[in-house]
């Protein structure tokens, strides 16, 4: 093989060897819960939960009696002060959480976290 190659392979094997030793490391520590913050040891029953919030559109434009080049003015003064991910969350936000058994039981029987004052959720 020549030495391009060899060198190449080299770097994807310490590449992958550097990859699978993070891996290894996550693997072997606790997990907290990112509801009650209980560690979660590895090998512990745990649940991934992920959060996605879409804007709705019905179908509907609202006419209005500001021309559109004010609208879009007014829309880029409010938004001015915003980063480009507060932005997109607002459009399409996902987040991430691990949560222990209980936790998983809270957020199934009131997913709104309504109390009394709501529907019963997904779990009776």
């Amino acid at each position: 093989m020549n030495k391009e190659l060899l060198a190449i392979l080299e770097a994807k094997r310490s590449e992958y060897s550097s990859k699978m030793e993070r891996w290894m490391s996550n693997i072997n520590s606790s997990t907290p819960c990112d509801r009650c913050s209980r560690l979660l040891p590895p090998g512990d029953p745990h649940y991934v939960f992920t959060l996605r919030m879409l804007s709705g559109f019905d179908g509907v434009i609202q006419t209005s009696e500001v021309s559109p080049q004010e609208e879009i003015a007014t829309i880029l003064e409010e938004t001015r002060e915003l980063s480009k991910e507060e932005l997109e969350d607002t459009v399409d936000l996902t987040r991430i959480y691990t949560v222990c058994p209980s936790c998983r039981k809270h957020l199934l029987k009131d997913p709104l976290q309504r109390g009394s004052q709501g529907p019963s959720g997904l779990l009776s």
